[in-house]
């Protein structure tokens, strides 16, 4: 029995043949590695998308319930859920550094915060120039600043990330690598800075 399952005409598969087959997975790879990245790289960008469709959402409740837009997140009672290690995306309204806003918008002087003062003192109560209550700042790829405002009257929140990390550490100079993204009182979502490479 064993002798016909070792017979002569039974072979295995030559070293160049497998050689080949080598060389086609290699080549499939190569061109398959890049835009599976990319896909990776888009996908991550959902992130910024539903948090700051949350954003809106917890403005929108607060301008129901108080008539203004504001960038005390905490008090509004706005919560990333997760934990900040394993976000990809600052959110919120940032100053320069990515720290939180140093003051509370709308601010207390004008005529929207002495409204929103009266019927919520809380909102303003101990907030300070190291404050992040305006923002989730979770890493350090971040510029902050731009676009992020509240004013009571409208609000811009702001969301930017690393979806690139290759190319961070290719150009760690550089600031092109975040993907920015915008959403104002309209509900408009815009992508200001893509970061997908």
């Amino acid at each position: 029995m064993l002798s016909k399952f070792f017979s002569k005409k039974s072979r295995g598969f030559t070293l160049v043949e497998l050689l080949i087959v080598v060389a086609i997975i290699g080549v499939l790879s190569t061109l398959g590695v890049p835009t599976f990245r990319r896909m990776i790289q888009k996908s991550k960008k959902s992130e910024a998308k539903v948090n700051l469709g949350a954003l809106y959402t917890a403005e929108a409740a607060f301008k129901a319930e108080y008539s203004v837009f504001g960038n005390n997140l905490s008090r509004m009672g706005f919560e990333i859920d997760g934990s900040p290690a394993n976000m990809t995306y600052n959110i919120g309204f940032f100053g320069g550094d990515c720290q939180g806003q140093g003051t509370a918008h709308p601010a207390i002087g004008n005529a929207q915060g002495v409204q929103l003062n009266q019927a919520f003192p809380a909102y303003y109560t101990g907030f300070a120039a190291t404050d992040t209550r305006a923002g989730y700042a979770i890493n350090s790829g971040c510029v902050g600043g731009g676009n992020s405002t509240a004013d009571g009257l409208n609000f811009t929140a702001r969301a930017e990330g690393v979806v690139s990390p290759s190319y961070v550490r290719s150009n760690p100079t550089a600031t092109t690598q975040l993907d920015i993204w915008t959403m104002d009182q309209g509900r408009t979502l815009v992508n200001t800075q893509d970061g997908v490479f």
